[in-house]
């Protein structure tokens, strides 16, 4: 090179790289002379060896695919896969050295955009300083890791150390000051920073079993399934250290949806409050994508009625139904009604049905709606109404109305009511029998005691679907789902036993589950019939009445 020449960009010294060795079999021997300086010249610049910068220049050739395989490298050079992999430890360097990254799910690489930008610019890439100046620049680092994560771009141990390294090296930030003054177990802490970074960086506040398995995919699944268990069963360290709590407080998928606590927005994240207090997302709306699928089983005529209601929910069919109401004059809104037993999964089939038909889901916090001031329960429904109004014109999928546990709502009315309290429950009634009239979406009710509904709601109600306890058939799938170790005896042994719900049976699961967590032993069926008989807290006998 002369003096005064400009030296060769980066991105100029790939393209002749992946020109000048496309079939070299990945033999330095078979390159020319000219070109192997240019890869030395590449190599001296980014630091790395010759032979990582002739296979760095491979990957960069194919950095607009969404990911690269070996297959393609080896391609390119016309060559063995097996000799691009004779080099996995060079691949290995430029992970470590960021250059490349590899996505452990789906066993392919991908280029960081941060990689691109750098060479375009004609600069080397350097990975940023571990050191923030603020909590605003760390969040930034750890949002940037935990999507990397969740499109599983690095893999969960590489996202762990590199948390820790980010933790270690900002020791003079409060939240993590605070966070070391927790003592939280490795996994725990890490999930903890996950959720924190959901609501700073996602503005989303809702947090489910979806959001563990995004964070530990492709790692031991003894790890999801304990964490999962832990915080079901309450005993995990972010439950009794008050720094996650269920998600509602009216019973709504309180065992599986969780959010962080007054203590984890005020304290933790006190410097980020600007950001936490403008938090709307999930607030009313529970997106369907964080639904975790679950299978339910029913009995015949559940099972007709629920897969009938699916058919008519799913986008095509719904708008196709609605066009042909209002072409004849008629009401576009659907009120179904769910009714039954305790734990026969009326609310669960809601979940599963606006998952299935891509529907979030607004949940009505019954406990909420009532107030001591005079007319401030009126306003609360009609408030509800509204902003599901909203959310149905702001949404391509018209969202589903849920009452869950409606039986305080849809009750018969109090005739001459002279109690303020009676007063004010038939209002709130009259309101919610206005706003269905004329209601355009989809709104369900669940209830326990449909036997009390007042007649006008149950005109309202255009689909009814009763929710049986399971025959033994059904029983025996849910005991088998639920715990699958079972034996076929044992299951037709429970089954015919307990007439329980899926339920009742899902919380005898449970209690088995964290006896296998702290004993390491299954049960066998002698403890199972133990635990089916501390669920029932009344002992059934059979009399013969006037005997």
């Amino acid at each position: 090179m002369k003096a005064n020449e400009k030296p060769q960009s980066i991105i100029a010294s790939i393209d002749q790289i992946v020109e000048g060795t496309k079939g070299c079999q990945l033999k330095m021997s078979k390159i020319k002379p000219t070109i192997r300086k240019i890869i030395n010249s590449l190599a001296e610049r980014l630091k790395i060896t010759p032979m990582q910068a002739l296979l760095l220049s491979a990957f960069i050739n194919y950095a607009d695919e969404s990911y690269i395989e070996i297959r393609e490298l080896a391609n390119l050079y016309d060559c063995p896969r097996i000799r691009v992999i004779r080099y996995q430890s060079d691949i290995d360097e430029l992970c470590r050295l960021k250059l490349i990254r590899y996505r452990e799910s789906s066993n392919d690489y991908i280029i960081p955009q941060a990689v691109i930008k750098a060479f375009t610019a004609d600069r080397v890439y350097e990975t940023p300083d571990d050191r923030c100046e603020d909590e605003d620049t760390l969040f930034d680092r750890i949002g940037t890791l935990c999507k990397e994560r969740k499109e599983c771009c690095i893999s969960y141990t590489e996202f762990s150390d590199e948390i820790e390294n980010l933790i270690v090296a900002n020791s003079h930030l409060q939240f993590v000051k605070l966070l070391k003054k927790e003592r939280l177990e490795n996994i725990d802490k890490l999930f903890f920073i996950w959720c924190c970074n959901m609501l700073v960086n996602e503005d989303d506040s809702s947090i489910c079993e979806i959001d563990m398995r995004n964070m530990l995919e492709g790692s031991n699944r003894r790890l999801i399934r304990n964490l999962r268990d832990s915080m079901s069963a309450g005993y995990n360290e972010l439950i009794t250290h008050n720094l996650l709590g269920p998600a509602f407080n009216d019973g709504f998928s309180s065992r599986e949806n969780y959010t962080l606590t007054e203590k984890s927005k005020n304290i933790f994240l006190a410097s980020l409050i600007g950001i936490v207090a403008n938090t709307t997302k999930g607030k009313d709306l529970l997106p369907y994508t964080k639904i975790a699928p679950k299978e339910l089983f029913y009995n015949s005529s559940e099972r007709l009625a629920v897969e009938r209601l699916e058919s008519l929910l799913s986008a095509d069919n719904f708008t196709q139904v609605c066009n042909r109401l209002t072409s004849q004059g008629m009401r576009q809104g659907f009120a179904c009604l769910f009714y039954g037993a305790p734990g026969t999964g009326k609310t669960e089939t809601v979940l599963q049905l606006a998952r299935r038909t891509g529907r979030d889901i607004m949940q009505v916090n019954i406990s909420t709606i009532k107030s001591k001031w005079v007319g401030e329960s009126e306003k609360n429904i009609k408030a509800i109404f509204d902003r599901y109004r909203s959310a149905v014109q702001q949404s391509e999928v018209a969202p589903i109305l849920l009452f869950n546990e409606a039986d305080a709502i849809i009750s018969q009315r109090m005739n001459n009511a002279q109690r303020s309290v009676d007063k004010m429950d038939n209002a709130i009634q009259n309101i919610i029998l206005e706003e269905m009239e004329r209601l355009e979406g989809i709104l369900i009710a669940t209830t326990n005691l449909a036997g009390n509904m007042d007649k006008a709601f149950e005109r309202r109600f255009i689909y009814k679907v009763e929710f049986k306890k399971p025959n033994k058939e059904a029983k025996m799938a849910i005991w088998k789902s639920m715990i699958p170790t079972l034996s076929d005896a044992t299951t037709s042994i429970l089954a015919q036993r307990y007439n329980f719900s899926g339920g009742e049976i899902e919380n005898i699961a449970r209690k088995h589950a964290v006896e296998y967590i702290l004993t390491g032993q299954e049960s066998d069926t002698e403890a199972l019939i133990e635990l089916c008989n501390t669920e029932q807290l009344t002992k059934q006998e059979n009399r013969r009445i006037g005997f």
